[in-house]
Formats: C-alpha cells, structure tokens, sequence
C-alpha cells in the first residue's frame, strides 16, 4: 500500500467520523448503509487504529484528548460487531451501544470542526467537487457511468456528503463570510451555489434518490450553471478560503 501523507491521512480519519455522526439519520436508508456499513467500517477499521492515531497525535494534528477519544469509538465499534449488532435495525432502533457510538463520534467531529485551517488537499477536493458540480458531462459519467473515461465514480448522494459532511463547506463559508462580508463579487457566488444546495430538493422514486432524474432536473441545472460561475471566479475564492 502507498505510504500517505499525514495530512492526507488526516483528512481519511476525519472522514470516517463524519460518516456515523447523529446527522447521518436525515439521510435515506441507503445512504446510511453505504456511509456507515461500507465507509465506517473500513475507516474504523484503519484510519482510527493505534498506528493512524499515534502518526496523527505525532504530527499535532489531534490532541491527546481525541486521541483517546478515537480508541474509544474505534473499541466500541468492535464491541458492536462482536455482539452482532452491525446491522441496520441495530442502528436505526438506535441499540444502547450504537446510541453511545453515536455520540462519542459527535464529540469527536466537534474536536475536529473547530479548526481554524484548511489543507491544501482539501481546497483542491472542494474544487473538484464543484467541478463536477459544474458539468453535466462528468455527472453522466460518474454517476451514471455512461463513457466513463474518468476513472471515478460518484452520485449526488456522495457529493453532497462530501461537501457538507467530509469537507464542511458550509461552516467553512459561513467563517469566510463573516470576515468577508458580501462585498466580494467572487465570493458571493460560492455562496449563492450553496444557497441553492441548502434548498434544492431531490426528485425520489420509491425512497430512492434517483441520479439521473436529477441531472434532468430543471431546477438542477440552475446549481450547475452556478457552480461554473464558481469556477469561473475559482482563482480569486480560493485564496480567501484558505485564510479560513
């Protein structure tokens, strides 16, 4: 396996938890399984093990008082397996373990939330986020895998939980905009994108999300031709995030 950057795996072990935190229950139930039976697991499993923590608390990244409260989260996700409530009626009928889980991983992602600063590799997944935002193309590649030269999958369901949950594009825009304001032009537009986010609602079928009936979407392709706008102005937005 390619040895990563601590940083890098920083960005993996904040994924993780971001990926069973309370606010996963305002999803479907598809969504869920996927963030917490397939990306928990694998992330429990990895990035919150002695040897990702101990590279993390080395290089100040998290404190002692994460640190141990990750082993905690990780000891406990193993104690849920163990007893065989890793599974979804377990989950949703929120088992007192789960219940626990749950919250010692919203102490952990509060411990994480508070930073001040963004990673170099994050500005440049929020701006490959909003690129496929911004494309038509690449969503029917991605989402629907039709000619996909990309080398990527993806879905709205994955974008989205990219943004708001694993790169936190709403607090980090809501800090910007306080030192800010809406006096820069630039800015404004990220802000009108995730305005239209925050209340684009999704076209389901049978308690599905469905990504081809979004792309069709009239009312999506309003957030497409923002998040171009965005690109558009990409080179003056991205120097005041990184100041965030």
């Amino acid at each position: 396996m390619e040895k990563i950057s601590p940083e890098e795996l920083y960005s993996l072990y904040k994924d993780t938890l971001y990926k069973c935190q309370s606010k996963i229950f305002n999803y479907a139930d598809d969504i869920i399984e996927t963030m917490v039976f397939e990306d928990f697991v694998i992330g429990a499993t990895s990035f919150l093990h002695d040897d990702s923590l101990n590279t993390l608390i080395n290089n100040h990244l998290i404190d002692k008082k994460q640190y141990d409260l990750s082993r905690k989260i990780r000891a406990l996700f193993f104690e849920i397996e163990d007893c065989g409530e890793l599974t979804m009626d377990c989950l949703k009928g929120r088992s007192e373990r789960w219940q626990h889980l749950v919250s010692l991983v919203d102490e952990a992602v509060a411990g994480v939330k508070n930073e001040a600063v963004l990673l170099d590799c994050e500005l440049e997944y929020i701006h490959d986020r909003i690129e496929e935002l911004s494309s038509v193309d690449l969503q029917e590649k991605m989402w629907l895998n039709r000619n996909n030269d990309t080398g990527r999958i993806s879905s709205y369901a994955e974008l989205m939980c990219s943004l708001y949950d694993d790169l936190n594009l709403e607090l980090v825009l809501r800090k910007v905009m306080e030192k800010y304001g809406h006096s820069n032009n630039a800015l404004n537009e990220l802000y009108k994108l995730s305005t239209l986010l925050d209340n684009y609602e999704e076209p389901y079928t049978n308690g599905h999300i469905e990504d081809e009936l979004i792309i069709k979407d009239s009312n999506w392709q309003v957030i497409v031709k923002q998040a171009q706008r965005v690109l558009a102005n990409w080179n003056q937005i991205q120097p005041m995030l990184s100041q965030y």
